[in-house]
């Protein structure tokens, strides 16, 4: 797929045990001699990837064993379509052959496995921990769950195992921004918060008209109707900084930030005295 499409072409160096280099080497080798590979064993005869490469990246290409058909001479194995690592084949092929119940004298393990994948549910009667203690004497190490996984790829080639995607409620996107949970953040929870500010409303056209400035008698100051600000020696600076824009307004609340970084506001009605 790669070769036939230029776009895919930089997909192959990110094949586990590849890379940029040895990605390159192995489409131009496959550009040259105009070919597509038929199986697995071919990345070492026709691709030269020595065996090191070979084990590292050769479970991670897929050969698409289904639309070879007739059209070609070479032994089309089935596994070579799967994820099943080609170091492992010979315990699919047994798998297949003990699901199916054949004897040893018509053991055929290509006609074995083409009828498994045909019928995914004969495998599940296998006793693979009894296959894993076999291969544990064999000297081959604990291959439990490498047993299970050729079985569940036998059950379905390339199934994706992971939950199909939910979208995330508001809740859930709350608690996944905030890092929170239901438990350690909730509605009615006593918390510590920083003050960051003080809001205000500026007052507009009709309420600078009907403003109404209040002299201290004891300072003899006049004071801002809006800011409360209590330092104009003369009434014409209270409407002075009216005109200037230099009034921010009645306070409406305090701005708050959160230990967890959320803003918060709590209304001038709110506030405790």
């Amino acid at each position: 797929m790669a070769v036939k499409n230029s776009y895919t072409l930089n997909m192959v160096q990110f094949l586990c045990g590849l890379g940029p280099r040895k990605g390159l080497a192995l489409i131009k080798i496959l550009k040259q001699t105009n070919q597509r590979l038929e199986n697995r064993t071919q990345l070492m005869t026709l691709c030269h990837l020595g065996p090191k490469v070979f084990i590292n990246c050769s479970g991670f290409i897929k050969i698409d064993t289904s639309s070879l058909g007739d059209s070609t001479e070479a032994y089309v194995e089935v596994l070579d379509g799967s994820r099943v690592h080609p170091e492992t084949y010979e315990w699919a092929r047994k798998m297949a052959i003990d699901a199916m119940e054949y004897d040893d004298k018509e053991s055929n393990p290509a006609g074995a496995l083409e009828e498994i994948l045909e019928s995914p549910e004969r495998p599940q009667d296998l006793d693979l921990d009894a296959f894993a203690v076999g291969l544990e004497r064999q000297g081959f190490g604990n291959k439990s769950i490498t047993l299970y996984d050729i079985r569940s790829e036998l059950n379905s080639l390339y199934k994706d195992f992971r939950i199909p995607y939910r979208s995330a409620n508001s809740e859930e996107l709350f608690d996944m921004l905030t890092k929170e949970t239901p438990e350690s953040f909730y509605v009615g929870k006593m918390v510590l918060a920083t003050v960051a500010g003080i809001s205000h409303r500026k007052p507009q056209g009709e309420q600078l008209d009907q403003a109404n400035p209040v002299r201290n008698d004891e300072t003899g100051n006049w004071q801002c109707p809006f800011c409360l600000t209590d330092d104009f020696p003369e009434l014409s600076e209270v409407w002075n900084n009216f005109d200037a824009g230099a009034c921010p307004g009645q306070a409406t609340g305090v701005k708050l930030r959160l230990d967890n970084g959320l803003s918060g506001f709590i209304h001038i009605k709110k506030l405790s005295d």
